[in-house]
C-alpha cells in the first residue's frame, strides 16, 4: 500500500463520528499488516478503501460477538431492508416460479447510503424447485457484483434452505449442490463476503424484480438501473435510519 493510501485512510479516519473511534483505528492498523501479508504472501494487493471495508467489518462483528447472548426469536429478525457499512455493497436476490411458465429471478445491488447501483430481472426458460431456482439468483447476484469490481460484499437471502447450504462444509452431487459450489468460489473474489438470511419483508424490492420477468414490459431480461414500472415500489419501501 502507498504512502498516498495511508494518507488517504487517515483523512478518512479524522472525518469519522462515532464513539468508537479509537477501536477503528485500532483494527485498521491489523488491517494494514493484514495487507502486507496478503501483499508478499499472495501478491493481492488491498487498496485503502479494501482495508477501510474489512476493517469495519471485521469491527463490527467483534462487537456483536461482545453482545449477550439470548435465543433468537422470530420477531428478532428486522422486517425493514437496512444498509450495509460504509465502503459495502448488499446484494438482494429473490426467485419466483410460475408453473409452465419458467422460473423469474431477481437481483438488486445497493451501497451504503442505500442508492440503487444495479438491477437485473431475468427469466428462465426452465422450470426449477424453488431451492434451485434461488441459488441460481443468488449466483447471478454474485456475478453482478463482481462486474462492479466490488470489495466488500453481503449478500442476502430469504431462503433459509439456501443460506444452510452455503454454510454446510460437505459434498453434495446434486444440482444444487454444484450451483453453490460455484456460489462459494465466487464468494472468494471478494476481500469481504458474507451471506445471510432476511425475511421476505426486507427483501421486498427483489421479490418484485423477480416477478417482473413476466412481465410483457422486461421481455425475459432487464439490465440496469430499477425499472420505471416499479419505482414507486422504491418510494413506498421505508428504511430505518
Amino acid at each position: 500500500m502507498s504512502a498516498a493510501s495511508i494518507v488517504n485512510m487517515a483523512i478518512m479516519i479524522s472525518k469519522i463520528d462515532r464513539e468508537d473511534v479509537h477501536c477503528l483505528f485500532a483494527m485498521l492498523m491489523w488491517t494494514l499488516w493484514y495487507a502486507c501479508n496478503m501483499l508478499i504472501c499472495q501478491g493481492k494487493k488491498l487498496t485503502h478503501q479494501d482495508c477501510f471495508a474489512l476493517a469495519f467489518k471485521t469491527l463490527n462483528e467483534y462487537q456483536v460477538a461482545q453482545e449477550p447472548q439470548r435465543p433468537i426469536k422470530s420477531g428478532d429478525l428486522c422486517s425493514f431492508w437496512r444498509c450495509p457499512p460504509a465502503f459495502t455493497i448488499k446484494v438482494n436476490t429473490d426467485a419466483s416460479i410460475v408453473k409452465t411458465t419458467g422460473t423469474g429471478i431477481g437481483v438488486i445491488i445497493r451501497d451504503h447510503d442505500g442508492k440503487i447501483i444495479h438491477t437485473l430481472s431475468k427469466k428462465l426458460v426452465n422450470e426449477f424447485r424453488i431451492a434451485i431456482a434461488e441459488a441460481i439468483a443468488y449466483k447471478e447476484g454474485i456475478i453482478e457484483a463482481k462486474k462492479l469490481q466490488a470489495q466488500s460484499v453481503i449478500l442476502e437471502s430469504d431462503c433459509k434452505q439456501l443460506i444452510q447450504a452455503f454454510h454446510r462444509q460437505e459434498t453434495n452431487i446434486t444440482y444444487m449442490g454444484y450451483v453453490v459450489d460455484d456460489i462459494r468460489q465466487l464468494s472468494e473474489s471478494f476481500s469481504s463476503f458474507s451471506l445471510c438470511y432476511i425475511p421476505r419483508t426486507a427483501n421486498s424490492l427483489a421479490h418484485q424484480l423477480a416477478k417482473f420477468a413476466f412481465s410483457s414490459c422486461c421481455n425475459g431480461l432487464y439490465y440496469g438501473s430499477f425499472p420505471n414500472e416499479l419505482i414507486h415500489l422504491v418510494h413506498e419501501e421505508e428504511i430505518p435510519p
